[in-house]
């Protein structure tokens, strides 16, 4: 027999309330085993495995998956990822655990994680947009521009994956010498908030209109956010953009040991830290 609307929504109402008092049980257990996991007293495994059983949370499965991961190996927490998937069923816990690879280094993991939720079709599928921008530099299946674009088209997407959205658009029309537009979009992401990567991108373009004075400017305030060894190779990706390649490799050799996420990154500045070019400028400039 069909319920009716009222009985429906009363069906909802309860569900929901459910749902809630689920996620209220769930709040002691985690500050517990927030604590205990402080203490490093007590394998606090069990506690997160309860707080993902009655809250859902993504979160809570993250730090279930980090506590298997310490007490009983990578193994374990990869078996155990695959089982909370296939019970979440939910684009938001896989590209969690996506995450959690792609902070580990394992990128094939990570985009495995994003084919298995698509060809399962998992509910909420925009949750996969962040890793697949951060896949981008990385996997030659996902296109840095299109998912940019994809991103940008939506209202409806935390903060966090639109401002590296807009990121990426500033420097994809610094690379397309579109100066205008670029520092445009990168006023835009200052308006939210300061930002090392706008600051560049506005450097850039200041130097290309030969305005130093007003580009030094810009490169003081991002080197109060970032250290040289993390703001150099992003100087060097803005000078490349430009066409700069003799100033990107002084960028980037001045930056000192890089981080493997450059270094395995097929971005133009990971391309040319990897190249030939780059190691003889290396071993010229330390001759010197």
């Amino acid at each position: 027999m069909e319920l009716s609307s009222t009985n429906r929504n009363a069906e909802d109402s309860i569900f929901s309330m459910i749902s809630f008092l689920k996620k209220l049980a769930a709040v002691p257990v985690r500050t517990l085993a927030g604590q205990l996991g402080l203490l490093r007293i007590f394998d606090t495994a069990t506690l997160w495995s309860a707080c993902w059983k009655l809250s859902r949370n993504p979160e809570d499965a993250t730090k279930l998956l980090a506590a298997v991961s310490q007490t009983k190996g990578p193994d374990a927490a990869a078996s155990l990822a695959a089982k909370i998937a296939e019970e979440a069923k939910a684009c938001d816990t896989a590209a969690m655990i996506a995450c959690i690879e792609l902070i580990n280094g394992n990128l094939d993991a990570a985009h495995n994680w994003i084919k298995l939720a698509e060809d399962k079709n998992y509910k909420n599928p925009e949750h996969l947009l962040l890793v697949k921008l951060l896949l981008s530099d990385y996997h030659p299946e996902y296109d840095k521009r299109k998912i940019t674009e994809q991103v940008l088209s939506r209202n409806d997407l935390p903060m966090t994956i639109t401002h590296l959205a807009l990121i990426n658009r500033a420097f994809i029309l610094l690379e397309e010498k579109e100066n205008e537009e670029a520092e445009k979009t990168a006023d835009r992401i200052l308006g939210i908030s300061e930002d090392p990567c706008a600051r560049i991108v506005k450097w850039a373009v200041c130097l290309v209109n030969n305005k130093s004075l007003k580009a030094e400017i810009h490169l003081k305030k991002a080197r109060q956010k970032r250290p040289p060894r993390l703001l150099n190779p992003l100087i060097a990706q803005a000078c490349l953009c430009t066409g700069d390649i003799d100033a990107a490799m002084e960028w980037l050799y001045q930056a000192g040991e890089l981080d493997y996420k450059i270094t395995a990154s097929n971005s133009p500045v990971g391309r040319l830290s990897r190249s030939q070019q780059f190691q003889d400028f290396c071993r010229e400039r330390q001759n010197l």
